[in-house]
């Protein structure tokens, strides 16, 4: 994962997800300018990760403690929602092999 991503995080279909989620015109510019901003410097994106996006533990401490991962799982996962969407994964120019 280190060779496409620098800041991978758990994402969930959370509350805020599915209020984001919502298609208007409001979400569509706050969405757009989060894009646009977590494409910027490293400290900013890993700040926004921090603070907006991840909702519990992070990524380090669900891959290092079973029972945070367990609880991570039971908690975020069901059966209808897609977590890669169509949006591209890794960094821009990053091709899958």
């Amino acid at each position: 994962m280190q060779a496409v991503t620098s800041d991978p995080f758990p994402a969930s279909y959370s509350d805020r997800v599915r209020a984001i989620g919502v298609v208007n015109t409001k979400n569509r510019i706050i969405t757009e300018a989060v894009a646009r901003l977590l494409d910027g410097p490293e400290r900013l994106r890993r700040w926004m990760i921090e603070r907006f996006i991840v909702e519990g533990r992070s990524f380090a401490e669900v891959m290092a403690d079973d029972d945070a991962a367990e609880e991570f799982i039971r908690k975020a996962v069901i059966g209808v929602w897609h977590a890669s969407c169509s949006a591209g994964w890794g960094r821009r120019g990053t091709r899958w092999r």
